[in-house]
């Protein structure tokens, strides 16, 4: 089985440098650094802030802030999905998950564990990762999207 784990950072700053900034690094981490005061500010303790400030810079969706690149230094909004949460990461996990929890009832179950607290994030996390690698209808689908 491959190896999952990714160096956000370095991703972000590559892919910065191919988009033809020069300051990549810098830019990265003055957005890292931003995301990470607001997110802690919200009261988040769970998420991998590199990998949201990855997804919040170069993806659209379901993402812990609104990033606008400039050419020196960024500038980050916090989300409405952050913005209007009691519990921030069980907002935004719910958000980033709720399709598939809609899609599926294993998951909306899982989902709704986590949400009662009977679930840490952790537990969530790897019952996940356990549903998209044994459960067929899952498979199929994600086969037939990727052919």
């Amino acid at each position: 089985m491959k190896d999952r784990r990714k160096n956000w950072r370095k991703l972000g700053i590559e892919r910065l440098t191919e988009m033809g900034y020069t300051n990549a690094d810098k830019i990265f981490e003055n957005t890292y650094r931003k995301v990470l005061h607001r997110m802690r500010k919200a009261g988040s303790s769970n998420l991998n802030i590199q990998r949201e400030t990855y997804f919040s810079m170069f993806a659209r969706g379901t993402q812990v802030a609104n990033v606008e690149i400039g050419a020196r230094t960024s500038s980050v909004e916090l989300s409405d999905i952050i913005n209007k949460a009691e519990d921030v990461d069980t907002a935004f996990v719910s958000s980033r998950i709720g399709k598939l929890a809609e899609t599926y009832d294993e998951v909306n179950q899982m989902l709704l564990a986590y949400k009662s607290k009977a679930m840490t994030y952790e537990e969530l996390k790897q019952k996940i990762k356990q549903f998209k690698e044994t459960n067929e209808g899952y498979l199929k689908r994600i086969k037939y999207s990727n052919s």
